[in-house]
């Protein structure tokens, strides 16, 4: 590009080209234009771009005139546009083979021996953050507030009630009686399929009371950076996510729910509350520090290697330092030894990364939209 050569990725999920601002500067600076479109990355999140400018691109002996973008990214990408300019050819193999949630069968052995090894990572019950907690802060202008409980029907009654047992057995919870600056009700909504699901909706009141996280979640091509050129992969599921994080005393105030069972406190971290994916995320990348075989997203754990003997080696390193941190997995979820790994949409591998094939089966699957609603639907997805 602009006669100095560099390392891209072909992403055929991308409709433009990027470059990453370290790029920009080899290529002398070129003067940008501001940007004339909005730019969603996967996972539905904005990416800023600084401008963009006109470059000779030049591949396979020709050379083509493209719009380049300037934007925080992990990696240069070359998108669709690159693709049509030049007549290239998504290989059908690329996106319709090679992509398998099946291990591979010959480490089932070594597999085994982790579940044997690593026993108490996979045992039933609630895991418990033995090294950080989580604290909520409110706005220096918050205001006290207090939802009282909901009217619920005879069948929502019951649906709480089981919910409101389990999480006291498991300790999540504990009944509540004292003074309440913040009470948030408890209700249910409607599953897909069509049964009855416990929540609390913290964002009819004590969201808005509350400071954001100050920490970032990784933006997905971070992540992809790091996975893509691997050719072993293993994922791993934090078991009940939030709840293995305990709650700061001063911050278990805050986290009271109105039932017409009572009143009832977290104990645990809730599901729902507005910083706690930042801080979540925060906990997996200080747990992680140090192991550059890993990277997490929220509660995903991947990790990844050139070869066989490595990925060995770095599961049993990552799995250690997950126990020592008294998370606990759910075995039902952890796949090891993968030869390629879904994430945000992505298929990712040794050859690179490209859209999930069963992604655009399901939006080429959908009917056509007939109406506002429908169409709004549509673009939603």
């Amino acid at each position: 590009m602009c006669n100095v050569a560099f390392s891209v990725q072909l992403d055929s999920g991308s409709d433009i080209s990027i470059i990453t601002r370290d790029d920009y500067q080899k290529l002398g600076a070129p003067t940008l234009s501001p940007p004339q479109i909005k730019v969603k990355a996967v996972g539905n999140m904005k990416l800023e771009l600084d401008g963009y400018f006109v470059a000779d691109v030049t591949a396979r002996g020709t050379t083509k005139s493209l719009e380049i973008y300037v934007a925080d990214v992990a990696s240069a990408l070359l998108g669709l546009d690159f693709w049509h300019s030049f007549d290239l050819q998504i290989a059908d193999e690329l996106l319709c083979q090679n992509v398998s949630d099946v291990p591979i069968e010959a480490a089932a052995p070594f597999v085994k021996q982790l579940h044997t090894k690593f026993a108490p990572l996979f045992r039933e019950g609630l895991g418990c953050c033995t090294k950080k907690e989580i604290t909520l802060q409110l706005k220096p202008n918050a205001k006290r507030v207090v939802i009282p409980a909901r009217r619920l029907s005879i069948l929502a009654s019951a649906v709480t009630k089981k919910e409101l047992d389990r999480l006291l057995d498991l300790k999540i919870i504990r009944p509540y009686i004292g003074p309440v600056e913040y009470a948030t009700p408890g209700s249910t909504v409607k599953k897909k399929d069509g049964g009855d699901r416990f929540v609390v909706d913290f964002s009819t009141g004590l969201n808005d009371q509350l400071e954001e996280s100050s920490y970032q979640l990784p933006v997905p091509e971070e992540i992809f950076a790091k996975l893509v050129g691997a050719k072993y992969f293993s994922r791993l599921d934090m078991k009940d996510g939030y709840y293995q994080l305990k709650v700061s005393e001063e911050s278990k105030r805050f986290l009271i729910i109105s039932t017409p069972f009572g009143y009832f406190q977290y104990e645990r971290a809730a599901m729902g509350l507005k910083p706690l994916p930042g801080d979540f995320q925060q906990i997996m990348d200080e747990m992680l520090a140090g192991l550059s075989c890993a990277a997490a997203y929220l509660d995903d754990v991947f990790i990844f290697s050139e070869t066989e003997a490595e990925h060995r080696r770095h599961i049993e390193e990552v799995l250690a330092r997950i126990m020592q941190w008294g998370f606990l997995l759910n075995l039902k979820k952890c796949i090891f030894f993968l030869k390629s790994v879904r994430f945000l949409g992505r298929v990712i591998d040794a050859h690179g990364i490209r859209p999930d094939p069963e992604k655009i089966a399901a939006v080429q699957s959908m009917p056509d939209p007939t109406n506002v609603s429908t169409l709004r639907s549509f673009l939603a997805r």
